[in-house]
């Protein structure tokens, strides 16, 4: 073969080489961009796929969201802010809101003055015993149950209790001679759990200044202005009945719960006649429960569904709501995977059950707590928001029951008061002094609801009681709950019990009913009373020119006789033991 044969050849080797090399090269790029196609092609329909889920995620919430409140809403209860608004819409009668502002302001103001002035342990008191003289803190180191111990208050308590009362005379006259007029309180709900609400302060504080009236005038024998401070109590805490808010039905109770206390006061007094007792029947009556219980669940329920709404325009909102520095983006994401509106979901659901049980009478709010503990991080919001169901509604059971047993104690003494000696029997007591006897219709347990012949009557030479089995419904014949546990047991299981002495026999040994009855359990109590009548007048010993009194050591007292929540003594002060508290009560 020839030079240029072989040339032609390499050439034409060459370029089939060539020719071989660029379709590989097309080849190749041709398998990368069906790789990419279908590389895009796959994610872009994965990304269909996810937008669509998540479309679709959302719509399925909001549809099953939507059709929760249009359920809730057919049964007659708020889901929006609206609606709340318009259930507690202003009106253009005369508004007792509006009377009672100025004195209200007034009072509230005057008792902060009186902590900042006398709000402070027995040490850091002034020396001078001029300026101690006309400021006995009566409103916050003073015991009032004294009673208790078969004592009447110092003289100078009530002098200095008098010239309290008499520095606000003007407005607790007005709180005496209120008009009765519906009330409605500024409340812009837009706020959402953030909501101000500075009148039930200042609504407890003059229902406490009216005790303070009640007390003063039963121990100084003017039980027609006792009568009168009872009443405006009621006025007080009935203001705000139509508020749709948990905690506003709460400081009603609570306010019920002065008026009933000091209704005991006065019958172990025995400062009231016939007549008198038969106001005070009136008087206690319990308001209906099922009402009030219903319209803060609803009140609840709307803020609830409100707040977390705000969350999904503003995931800042978590800032405020939680103590902690919660991020925003928490809240953006919790959005974004329909965490909120499950968290919206669950609480409409958790608030329709248990409205229906209420109106149904099932009380039983336990298991709802329950439910509401399993809540994990994914619902986070859900269980914040959802308050202590079961204490809201054994607080109104309780309140119910009080009340009820307060009334059977005023119809025994009456009956006493009339005849000469102590019922049998509530039985007797129907039909003169109560219509029928009455049944314990929120009796539930494990599910089980009906109608209990609850309530019971233990006499005894010393007195009476009057008492309520409890949440266990376990019979205690009236044994009340011990020191620490507060009414009716930590645990629900001692009595509920109201006592009454027997009007006290000049010269006579006389123990009180409780003290007779449950030694164990009111002993202790009694030494706590001890204790801080003590106290009491060791702190005023300047004024009186009395010497301290020896103690001895003594581990704890129980604050609660105290008018206000101040902490006045050491865990290492000391009680006396001996017989140098006010005199015995005739």
């Amino acid at each position: 073969m020839g030079d240029k044969q072989v040339e032609t050849v390499d050439e034409a080797r060459g370029v089939k080489a060539s020719d071989y090399f660029e379709q590989h090269k097309a080849e190749a790029k041709s398998r990368v961009v069906r790789f990419w196609r279908r590389f895009f092609f796959v994610m872009g329909g994965l990304v269909l796929l996810v937008v669509i889920a998540f479309v679709g995620w959302h719509v399925y919430l909001n549809h099953q969201l939507d059709q929760q409140l249009v359920e809730l809403r057919a049964a007659g209860h708020p889901v929006g802010i609206d609606e709340l608004e318009q259930r507690y819409a202003d009106f253009d009668e005369e508004n007792l809101a509006d009377y009672l502002e100025p004195v209200l302001g007034r009072l509230h103001d005057a008792s902060k003055e009186i902590k900042e002035r006398y709000g402070k342990h027995a040490d850091d008191m002034p020396d001078d015993v001029e300026s101690m003289k006309g400021a006995v803190p009566v409103l916050t180191a003073a015991p009032i149950d004294w009673y208790r111990n078969h004592q009447t208050p110092p003289g100078l308590l009530l002098d200095a209790m008098g010239r309290l009362l008499d520095e606000h005379r003007e407005d607790i006259e007005t709180l005496l001679d209120l008009p009765d007029w519906e009330a409605r309180y500024p409340i812009d709900f837009s706020e959402g759990i953030m909501t101000e609400l500075p009148h039930l302060a200042e609504l407890r504080n003059a229902a406490r200044v009216l005790q303070l009236y009640h007390w003063e005038a039963i121990h100084r024998g003017q039980p027609a202005d006792g009568i009168r401070a009872l009443v405006a109590m009621r006025q007080l805490a009935e203001s705000i009945k139509d508020e749709p808010v948990l905690i506003t039905q709460l400081v009603r109770v609570s306010i019920h719960r002065l008026l009933q206390v000091e209704i005991e006061r006065a019958l172990n007094l025995h400062v009231y006649d016939d007549g008198q007792l038969a106001v005070l029947y009136a008087l206690v009556e319990p308001f209906d429960i099922g009402v009030a219980v219903t319209m803060s669940f609803e009140g609840e329920l709307v803020w609830t569904q409100y707040e977390i709404e705000w969350m999904k325009r503003d995931p800042a909102r978590i800032k405020e709501l939680l103590t902690s520095e919660a991020p925003a983006f928490i809240a953006r994401l919790q959005k974004y995977a329909g965490l909120l509106t499950r968290d919206q979901m669950l609480v409409a659901d958790y608030y329709g059950r248990m409205l229906e049980d209420i109106q149904r009478g099932n009380w039983d709010m336990q298991p709802y707590d329950d439910e509401a503990e399993q809540y994990g991080l994914l619902s986070m919001y859900a269980r914040i928001f959802l308050p202590a169901i079961t204490a809201c509604a054994r607080t109104n059971v309780q309140y119910h029951r009080l009340s009820v047993m307060t009334r059977l104690a005023i119809a025994v003494e009456r009956y006493r008061l009339a005849k000469g000696e102590l019922p049998e029997g509530l039985d007797v007591l129907v039909p003169r002094y109560m219509a029928a006897l009455p049944v314990d219709q929120y009796y539930s347990v494990s599910g089980v609801l009906g109608e209990a012949q609850a309530y019971g009557l233990v006499t005894h030479g010393a007195g009476y009681v009057v008492y309520h089995p409890g949440r266990d419904m376990v019979d205690n014949e009236g044994m009340p709950a011990a020191k620490g546990e507060g009414i009716g047991g930590s645990d629900g299981f001692s009595d509920l019990s109201i006592g009454v002495d027997l009007p006290r026999v000049s010269g006579a040994e006389q123990e009180g009913v409780l003290l007779a009855l449950y030694p164990e359990v009111e002993e202790e109590k009694r030494d706590d009373l001890r204790y801080e009548q003590v106290q009491y007048l060791n702190y005023v010993s300047p004024v009186t020119g009395d010497a301290l009194i020896e103690m001895e050591p003594y581990q704890s007292a129980d604050e609660d006789l105290f008018l206000s929540d101040e902490d006045w003594f050491d865990e290492d002060d000391v009680m006396l033991d001996g017989d140098v508290l006010g005199k015995d009560m005739e």
